[in-house]
């Protein structure tokens, strides 16, 4: 008899259990989704990575042209001004050009945060949607993407318009423009062109004018070739580094829009959960 007893005990016990706590649920997902998310910034530091080594191989040809004859008669008989010239003209065809760096890595990375934030958004909503069905038993079934992705824009939106204030004219502001705010739809997908050009064309600035300082010294004999070339690599590393390592590089710039999509996902997620509880906006 004390044995038939057992399963009405474990009946009422079960009865007496709460349900899943969607909320966590919620934000345990988000967190996941946006772990998954951020691995995408590997990509965006290959990127970066095999822009600048493809123009270390073209340092060589870059040197060879400067210190030719022809290179060393020019910086000893045309004035500063038109051999800096020269040089800039000659850097942008066998290096790159200011805008090589949007093209090539800027629009790709645009591309690779993209594609992360849908696939996030897709996985969550997909997550809150049986989520939903089960927390209510007159749920119907729910496309929950739609209204995720506008909670999340709109929190994006509102995150990155205050952290934008300290990092307006970096690269940083034209990555969130364009991964973020273009995301809600307030972007054009050609709105943040020459994006890294701001940056780069500095930095072409500077090697150009290390370049020519060392092409007119070797005039002299004050510098080997050797020693030029070197100093054009270190330039074009401290480059590659700035965007990988520095705040306003492109690489933090792409953390940044990913930490705050995750963020307003997690937001979103609890909020959809909470208000699907409680029979809100119809769900």
């Amino acid at each position: 008899m004390k044995y038939a007893v057992l399963p009405v005990l474990v009946l009422l016990a079960s009865c007496g259990r709460p349900g899943p706590d969607f909320s966590t649920l919620a934000r345990e997902s988000a967190h996941r989704r946006s772990a998954e998310a951020m691995q995408v910034l590997d990509l965006v530091g290959q990127r970066i990575e095999e822009f600048f080594s493809l123009r270390q191989e073209r340092v060589e040809a870059f040197s060879a042209e400067l210190f030719s004859f022809r290179g060393k008669w020019r910086a000893l008989f045309w004035s500063r001004e038109d051999f800096e010239r020269h040089v800039r003209r000659r850097f942008e065809a066998t290096m790159f050009r200011p805008e090589d760096f949007d093209r090539e890595v800027v629009a790709a990375v645009r591309e690779d945060l993209s594609f992360a934030i849908d696939a996030s958004e897709a996985g969550l909503a997909s997550d809150l949607s049986r989520w939903v069905r089960s927390s209510r038993a007159d749920a119907p079934a729910i496309d929950l993407r739609p209204e995720l992705s506008k909670l999340v824009a709109s929190r994006v939106l509102e995150d990155l318009g205050l952290n934008l204030v300290s990092i307006v004219g970096s690269e940083a502001a034209a990555a969130a423009g364009t991964a973020a705010l273009a995301r809600a739809g307030l972007l054009g997908a050609a709105a943040a062109g020459g994006a890294g050009t701001s940056w780069a064309t500095l930095g072409v600035s500077i090697v150009v004018g290390v370049a020519v300082g060392l092409v007119i010294d070797a005039t002299v004999g004050e510098v080997l070739e050797d020693e030029a070339k070197e100093a054009v690599r270190n330039e074009l590393a401290r480059l590659r580094l700035r965007m990988m390592e520095s705040e306003d590089g492109l690489w933090h710039a792409a953390r940044r829009v990913l930490e705050s999509h995750g963020r307003a996902m997690e937001r979103s997620a609890v909020r959809i959960v909470e208000e699907a509880r409680h029979g809100a906006r119809g769900i």
